[in-house]
């Protein structure tokens, strides 16, 4: 295993209401966790919020992280790290994986939230033993994940696993995607919080009402705690809710025949002893008859911690692919002007200059640049490791001087401990050989002896 694949990854999982970070080892462990409300208001406010937990985090957990994986409520293009559309955050159109990658230095890639939910399952929980798997997550909204052959399935356009817009009814309310009769429509917090609103406003009794008249979110939480009083208005709409989860997950299996049908997200981490049973024996009776054992409805292993870990593990991935993950870097436009100089992003430089994998731009220092043997200038093991700052794979070294600038044996061997290709060539064929690489990479211009 190489050495970036053993160091700790960032899984993120962006909800409508909660963000959850964690910090993934190679074995799938959490090791390190942070949880804020989501903010909603904003496409920039959630990029901004996602920064600022991801620093905090680094912070908290003190870990040197390779990489970041994060789940989004919406379809993803997992390539590029664009979210396409999203029914319950205001993300439509926007290059996230992107935005993060330039801001936090870190190779970055996004995926569907509840997708990874089935994918962090899928590798670490309840579907660990089996080939095929499809997961159902209850939480604000309502989505799913399909696993086929030990793989993720995404579809042809991204958009798998969307069993929250089944349709369960003719008519129904509107959902977050436009449609009516969704199941998501019926059976989401949303809507049961949606329900018991209205049955409130109509008079009916329920420890809930105070909260509701104060115009509080029903929590998870609230609604389990209704459930332990025995209040008879939350177990009835959350025994609907459950029997049409059920009509959904039969709908699936008798499409995709899976081995296991694990269901987790929120509601079912506060409501699941109450609602299993029921989604179950839903479910059951409306399912194919299949030769051998039909498929078993199980409750998630990982809980919370799902999301936070399918997403760690594309974050992983994308490390053994040896590219930034999901959104390409931000790289700066280098062109080779001779004679020692160089333009980077249109400015000119006449002096040894660094861009470093997180597309930052830093001329050398003269204490740095100053350096130097009988030979010439020295790349000392300080330096190079300020060069690979943003996980670069590949360090370029160029120069247009008559000695350049060497590196020592103890450099190079400190580079291949962390798994970094060194490149020394002329300046004008480190800027081209650095424009062809893919992946993070570092150039350091040697451009004239100071």
């Amino acid at each position: 295993m190489a050495a970036e694949e053993k160091r700790p990854v960032l899984g993120i999982d962006l909800g409508g209401t909660k963000v959850l970070f964690g910090v993934v080892d190679k074995n799938g462990r959490v090791l390190t966790r942070l949880k804020v409300k989501s903010a909603t208001t904003t496409s920039e406010e959630i990029v901004t919020q996602l920064v600022v937990g991801i620093e905090e985090i680094r912070r908290k957990s003190d870990k040197d992280i390779a990489a970041v994986g994060i789940g989004v409520p919406g379809t993803v293009d997992t390539g590029s790290g664009h979210v396409v559309a999203t029914a319950n955050l205001p993300l439509n159109d926007v290059p996230l994986g992107k935005r993060l990658t330039e801001l936090c230095g870190l190779p970055v890639v996004v995926g569907n939230d509840v997708t990874l939910c089935t994918l962090g399952e899928a590798w670490y929980g309840a579907g660990a033993e089996v080939d095929d798997l499809f997961g159902i997550f209850i939480g604000t909204g309502i989505g799913g994940g399909i696993i086929i052959g030990g793989k993720l399935y995404a579809g042809a356009h991204g958009g798998s696993g969307e069993v929250g817009h089944i349709r369960v009814a003719q008519e129904g309310p509107v959902c977050g995607c436009g449609g009516t009769g969704c199941l998501e429509s019926f059976a989401s917090r949303t809507a049961i919080e949606r329900d018991i609103r209205k049955a409130v406003e109509a008079g009916t009794v329920t420890v809930l009402a105070g909260a509701v008249r104060s115009g509080e979110r029903l929590r998870s939480g609230m609604l389990r705690s209704a459930l332990q009083e025995g209040d008879e208005l939350v177990s009835g709409i959350l025994a609907k809710a459950a029997d049409l989860i059920g009509l959904g997950i039969a709908n699936v299996v008798n499409v995709l025949d899976p081995e296991v049908v694990v269901v987790g997200g929120g509601l079912i981490e506060a409501c699941g002893d109450f609602m299993m049973p029921i989604i179950v024996d839903s479910a059951r009776p409306r399912m194919m008859k299949v030769y051998g054992e039909p498929a078993s409805i199980v409750r998630s292993y990982l809980g919370d911690d799902a999301g936070i870990v399918g997403a760690a593990v594309i974050a992983k991935e994308a490390l053994k692919a040896r590219r930034p993950a999901g959104a390409t870097a931000y790289v700066p436009q280098v062109e080779w002007l001779g004679a020692g100089e160089v333009q980077i992003n249109g400015k000119r430089y006449t002096q040894d200059v660094l861009i470093r994998a997180d597309g930052k731009v830093r001329k050398r220092p003269k204490k740095q640049a100053k350096r130097s043997s009988s030979d010439g200038a020295v790349l000392s093991i300080e330096e190079a490791d300020a060069a690979i700052k943003g996980n670069a794979r590949t360090l370029l070294v160029g120069t247009s001087t008559e000695h350049g600038l060497s590196v020592p044996e103890d450099v190079r061997s400190w580079l291949t401990k962390r798994d970094v290709r060194l490149l020394v060539a002329p300046g004008p064929q480190a800027v081209i050989e650095f424009k062809k690489l893919r992946g993070p990479r570092a150039l350091l211009l040697h451009l004239r002896n100071q």
